[in-house]
C-alpha cells in the first residue's frame, strides 16, 4: 500500500516539476497563439475588403474570409504546439490523420460536395438572386444562394431547398438570362379559311398589344395541317419574368379573339382539357428552343359567315 502511494506521489511530483519546467514555453505558446488569432482576424478583414473591391458575391466574400481566418488559426495552434512540445511535428500529425481523413471524407462526402459546389456557384455566377431558373422538375425565382443550398421560390408559392451539388451537376435553364423571352402560340384555323385573312389580323394585334416587343419582330407562320385544321404558329417576344410573360400572353390571346370577332370571324375557346393536351410538334418546338420558348396551345376553330 505504501509502495503504491509513494509511486503515485512520485508521479504527481514529476508531473508538477515538468509543468513548471515547461511553464515558460506554455506562456510563450499562449502569446504566439494569441498573436496568430489577432493576425487571423486581421487577415479576414483584409480578404473581405479585397473581395468586395473585386465585387465578388457577399456570401462568397464571407466564406473566403472565414476560411482565411480558420487557416491562420490552425497554423497558430500548430506553432504553439511545437513551442510547448519541441518533439511535436505537424508532419507526423498529418501522416497520422491520413486514414482518419479518408474516413471523414467518405462520411461527409455530400456535405463537402455541396460546400465546394456552393463556392463555385458563387464564384462563377451562372445565375443570381432574383433570377428565374428551371432545374429538373423545379421552376421558380431564386431567393437565396448560400454555401450549402439554393433557395427557390416556385411559382405556386412553395419554397424549395436545392442542394448546390445537384444544381451544379444538373442542367440549369436560366429563364431571365436575357432581357426578353420568346412566346409561342399555336392556333388552329379551319382548313377552308384562307390563311391570308387571319395573318394580318394577328400581326396587327401583335403590333399594338402592350408588352409585346417589336424587336425582334413578331412572326406568324402557317404550320402543318392537323386533320381538318391548319396550324398558325405565332411567335413574339416579351419581358422574361414569368408573371409578365403570362400577362402579355393572356392579352394577346384575348385581343386576337376580339379582333377576329370584329372581323365577323367567330372564334370560340376550347375546353381546358383540350388546352392542356399538346401535340408532339409542340413538345419538339419547346425542347428545341430551350428557355427562350414558352409553348401554349390555343385552339380557335374559325369560320367565315
Amino acid at each position: 500500500m505504501e509502495h503504491a502511494l509513494l509511486l503515485a506521489w512520485h508521479t504527481i511530483k514529476t508531473t508538477i516539476d515538468a509543468f513548471f519546467l515547461s511553464l515558460p514555453n506554455i506562456i510563450v505558446a499562449i502569446f504566439v497563439f494569441a498573436a496568430f488569432l489577432f493576425g487571423a482576424k486581421y487577415a479576414q478583414t483584409v480578404v473581405l475588403k479585397l473581395t468586395r473591391k473585386a465585387r465578388l458575391d457577399p456570401a462568397l466574400s464571407v466564406v473566403l474570409g472565414s476560411l482565411t481566418r480558420l487557416a491562420v488559426s490552425i497554423a497558430g495552434f500548430l506553432v504553439a504546439a511545437v513551442v510547448v512540445l519541441p518533439g511535436f511535428s505537424p508532419a507526423s500529425l498529418v501522416a497520422g490523420l491520413g486514414v482518419t481523413s479518408v474516413a471523414i471524407g467518405f462520411a461527409f462526402q455530400d456535405i463537402l460536395k455541396n460546400f465546394f459546389a456552393g463556392i463555385l456557384l458563387l464564384w462563377q455566377k451562372p445565375f443570381r438572386v432574383g433570377d428565374e431558373i428551371k432545374t429538373g422538375d423545379y421552376e421558380g425565382k431564386v431567393e437565396e444562394i448560400n454555401i450549402r443550398a439554393t433557395i427557390l421560390r416556385m411559382y405556386s408559392g412553395e419554397s424549395v431547398v436545392l442542394p448546390n451539388g445537384k444544381i451544379y451537376s444538373d442542367p440549369i435553364i436560366v429563364l431571365t438570362s436575357n432581357n426578353k423571352r420568346r412566346v409561342h402560340l399555336t392556333l388552329k384555323l379551319d382548313v377552308t379559311l384562307d390563311f391570308d385573312i387571319a395573318r394580318p389580323i394577328i400581326l396587327d394585334v401583335l403590333g399594338y398589344t402592350e408588352g409585346v416587343l417589336q424587336n425582334p419582330q413578331p412572326h406568324v407562320y402557317l404550320g402543318a395541317q392537323d386533320g381538318s385544321n391548319n396550324q398558325a404558329e405565332i411567335y413574339f417576344w416579351s419581358a422574361p419574368e414569368n408573371a409578365t410573360m403570362l400577362a402579355v400572353r393572356d392579352r394577346v390571346s384575348s385581343e386576337i379573339r376580339r379582333k377576329l370577332h370584329v372581323a365577323r370571324i367567330e372564334a370560340s375557346e376550347v375546353s381546358p382539357s383540350e388546352k392542356n393536351s399538346g401535340s408532339a410538334e409542340d413538345k419538339i418546338a419547346e425542347s428545341q428552343t430551350g428557355e427562350s420558348v414558352i409553348s401554349r396551345r390555343v385552339q380557335l376553330p374559325l369560320s367565315i359567315h
